[in-house]
C-alpha cells in the first residue's frame, strides 16, 4: 500500500448514456482526477510528471479536477508543481473545483493567511497554470454548434465540521444563477453529499465529486467493494444513477493521514458521454 498501491494508477473507463446530451457533445470524453493533496506526495515531481503524461495519453476532450489540490496551504502549489500540472491539455480546457483542504481551514496560523486569502491565491495560481476555476458559478461550453453548462460548487469553509455528514440541507441555487434552465449540466462538487441538493434544483445531469478517497482502503471482491467509507457515506466511490442523472465519485490520487492505499488505488476516470 505504501509503495505499489500508492503509485499505481487505476484508469477506469465509464460510458454514460444521456438522451438529453446535445448532438455536438455526443462522444464527449471527460478525464476526471481528484484529491492530489500535493503536500503529501512522497516523490512529488516524479509522480506529477507520470500523472500528467498518463492523462494526456488518454486524449481527453475535457479534463476535470474534483478538488483538494493542496493539503494545507496554497504555497504547496509552487512554481515546479504549476509547471508540471500546466502540461495537462484538453480542447475544452482543464476545470478545477475547490475542496475543503484547498480553503486553508487546517492551517494553524489563519491570521497570517486568512481562509479567504488562501482561496484567492490558490485560484490565482491555478489560473496562471491555464486551469479554470468556476467558483460557485456556471459557464457555457460550446462544441459542434451546441452548448452545455458547467457549474463549479466550491467548498464552503463554514461546512468544515459537517464535511463527513451523510446529507446536507443547503441552498445551491446561486451557483446556477443565469444558467439556462433546460440545458444539459455538468456540476463539479468536491463533496458527493451535495448530489441531492444539486438534483433537487433540476441540475447535475452529471455530477463529478471526490473527497472520500474510499478512505484509502477497500476490499475488491468481483463486482462488490467493501470499505470503511461505507460507515460514513451513503455514496462513497464510483458511479451512482437516479432518475437519469449521474454521480461519479473519483477515489483520488494523493493521501491524507497515512501515505498508503490498499485496494482504493489512485484513480483516473475516463467518462464518455453518448446520446
Amino acid at each position: 500500500g505504501a509503495t505499489y498501491g500508492r503509485t499505481t494508477y487505476d484508469v477506469r473507463e465509464v460510458t454514460l448514456r444521456c438522451p438529453r446530451l446535445p448532438r455536438g457533445f455526443d462522444g464527449l470524453r471527460i478525464v476526471q482526477f481528484s484529491d492530489l493533496h500535493v503536500g503529501t506526495l512522497v516523490r512529488r515531481d516524479a509522480e506529477l510528471r507520470r500523472l500528467t503524461e498518463r492523462i494526456n495519453a488518454l486524449h481527453p476532450d475535457l479534463v476535470v479536477f474534483s478538488g483538494d489540490l493542496v493539503n494545507l496551504h496554497y504555497t504547496e502549489l509552487d512554481s515546479t508543481v504549476m509547471r508540471l500540472l500546466s502540461a495537462i491539455e484538453a480542447p475544452l480546457g482543464v476545470w478545477s473545483n475547490i475542496g475543503n483542504h484547498d480553503t486553508g481551514v487546517y492551517v494553524r496560523d489563519t491570521v497570517a493567511c486568512p481562509v479567504a486569502e488562501n482561496i484567492e491565491r490558490l485560484i490565482a495560481r491555478q489560473v496562471a497554470m491555464g486551469w479554470r476555476v468556476p467558483d460557485n458559478e456556471t459557464v457555457l461550453l460550446r462544441r459542434g454548434g451546441d452548448t452545455i453548462t458547467l457549474t463549479g460548487i466550491s467548498f464552503d469553509p463554514a461546512l468544515r465540521e459537517q464535511r463527513h455528514d451523510r446529507t446536507f440541507d443547503v441552498d445551491l441555487s446561486a451557483a446556477y444563477a443565469g444558467a439556462p434552465s433546460g440545458a444539459f449540466n455538468i456540476t463539479l462538487s468536491h463533496l458527493p453529499q451535495l448530489w441531492e441538493p444539486i438534483t433537487a434544483l433540476g441540475r447535475g445531469d452529471l455530477t463529478l465529486s471526490g473527497h472520500v478517497h474510499a478512505m484509502q482502503m477497500a476490499l475488491n471482491l468481483g463486482c462488490v467493494r467493501i470499505s470503511p467509507a461505507r460507515l460514513l457515506y451513503e455514496r462513497w466511490s464510483g458511479l451512482y444513477e437516479r432518475d437519469g442523472r449521474y454521480l461519479y465519485i473519483n477515489d483520488g490520487i494523493g493521501c491524507v493521514g497515512y501515505p498508503m492505499r490498499l485496494g482504493a488505488w489512485p484513480e483516473i476516470t475516463v467518462i464518455t458521454l453518448v446520446r
